[in-house]
């Protein structure tokens, strides 16, 4: 795997959390050579059914953004790591640019 792309995520609203879902399975890369690590900041049910395909769920208690973010590249498995967020749409060719 190339990528590992981390979202920290706290009280994973389900719209938001599709929207940006939605716009990473549009980016110009083979889903297969990614993975999205959903790094929640707490326990939040809602979450777990985005854990599908490329996508995988972590959680971790309650801590903060920045530990969530590090939680997730803790348990990221691709070669290059790519921090987002919960609120960003990556541009459709942002992984095969860098």
């Amino acid at each position: 795997m190339k990528w590992s792309v981390v979202v920290p995520v706290k009280l994973g609203d389900p719209v938001i959390l599709r929207k940006i879902l939605s716009a990473w399975r549009g980016v110009n890369y083979a889903q297969e050579d990614f993975e999205i690590v959903l790094s929640c900041d707490g326990r939040d049910p809602r979450v777990e059914k985005f854990e599908t395909g490329n996508v995988r769920v972590i959680h971790a208690d309650p801590a903060g953004q920045s530990t969530a973010t590090n939680n997730g590249a803790r348990h990221a498995t691709g070669e290059n790591l790519l921090l987002s967020a919960q609120d960003i749409e990556p541009h459709p060719d942002l992984l095969r640019e860098h």
